[in-house]
């Protein structure tokens, strides 16, 4: 609608422009024609940056401007223009003030204020310009009844996109606190599910345990803690970021599509790493186990994450083939480097592998 309205507005001015050139003997006073020409385009330069900014001729002070410059123009041109000549071409402000009619509505949320913005447009037509035709007061009253139209279809145009616009903004409202609450079913139901199917199973073992071994209890409590904490993170540290534990989940969960089968053993990490060290570290671990998986001769591999006083350490272990080779694999290497850290190996023919990466916190 904004872009119309400017559109025709630009239209009416070039009209305005033409008449004066073309058809300047039908002006009486042609260069108060020119100064109206001129107030009112630099007025509609004003109003097309301003409403462009915005979005949208909304604003009361824009329309107060715009209906002031419009009964300025009105005057002006009748002013300018032969007695004869007051409702042809030569009068180009009215169309162009007719759109400023329309307009109101949208500016002034009050329909009396509309009402007398289009009021002031209207009688300063039919004041200025039968002032110059007594012969023409039809015209002029002709006039005054379409500014009166346009009064009526801009109000119901505007009101009818505002409650257009208030049902749109409702329905997003609506549709965002819907999907706010089905993430938190999905989120309680994901708890449920690891408090059901983890801690009953983790105090079940503790119930044989703790009679026989309390060491390995504590551990297995220990473990379970770390679980949960992580569960109630939703596998992210406390600033939102995508923790290493989840990291190396989802790298486990992924090559077990491959035939993997590994088991995590992950100590309680209170300072995670860098997002650049736990991506560094995560992409390692895929390649040792993609190793595990073509070169060990078995598909099991146990993954430990462990936190030192300034570094943080996964080992991947295996009980595979093994092998001589006396250094470690370039890829493994070259994603832990990149984050300063450093890759310890050992392997034997018949012993298996382990490999051990380390980066700084």
């Amino acid at each position: 609608m904004l872009g119309v309205f400017l559109s025709m507005r630009a239209y009416h001015l070039v009209a305005g422009l033409v008449s004066m050139r073309l058809d300047r003997h039908r002006f009486r006073r042609p260069r108060l024609g020119d100064a109206a020409w001129l107030l009112v385009a630099a007025e509609s330069w004003w109003l097309a940056r301003r409403t462009l900014r915005r979005g949208a001729y909304d604003e009361p002070s824009t329309v107060t401007v715009d209906t002031l410059t419009g009964c300025a123009g009105l005057a002006a041109c009748a002013l300018a223009a032969r007695a004869d000549e007051q409702f042809g071409s030569v009068n180009w402000m009215f169309p162009l003030t007719l759109l400023s009619a329309v307009g109101t509505s949208g500016g002034y949320e009050r329909r009396r204020q509309s009402t007398a913005a289009v009021g002031a447009l209207a009688l300063t037509y039919a004041v200025a310009s039968g002032s110059q035709a007594s012969t023409s007061r039809r015209a002029a009253l002709f006039g005054v009844s379409q500014y009166a139209g346009c009064l009526v279809a801009g109000d119901i145009i505007v009101r009818r996109l505002r409650r257009n616009a208030a049902a749109i903004a409702t329905a997003r409202r609506e549709a965002v606190e819907r999907a706010a609450r089905v993430a938190e079913e999905r989120e309680r139901s994901r708890l449920q599910q690891e408090l059901h199917t983890g801690a009953l199973h983790a105090l079940e073992e503790l119930r044989e345990l703790w009679p026989v071994d309390p060491g390995a209890a504590r551990l297995v409590a220990r473990r379970e803690a770390i679980r949960l904490r992580r569960a109630l993170r939703g596998g992210r540290d406390g600033n939102g970021r995508t923790g290493l534990a989840q990291r190396v989940d989802d790298v486990v969960r992924t090559l077990a599509a491959e035939g993997l089968r590994a088991e995590i053993v992950i100590d309680e990490i209170e300072q995670e790493p860098a997002d650049d060290a736990a991506v560094a570290l995560a992409s390692a671990l895929e390649t040792a186990l993609r190793n595990v998986i073509a070169h060990a001769g078995t598909t099991s591999a146990v993954v430990r994450v462990a936190e030192l006083d300034d570094a943080i350490e996964v080992t991947v272990r295996d009980r595979g083939r093994g092998t001589d080779r006396p250094v470690p694999p370039p890829r493994v290497v070259k994603f832990v480097k990149a984050a300063g850290g450093d890759v310890r190996w050992w392997s034997g023919p018949g012993a298996g592998t382990r490999v051990t990466m380390r980066v700084p916190r």
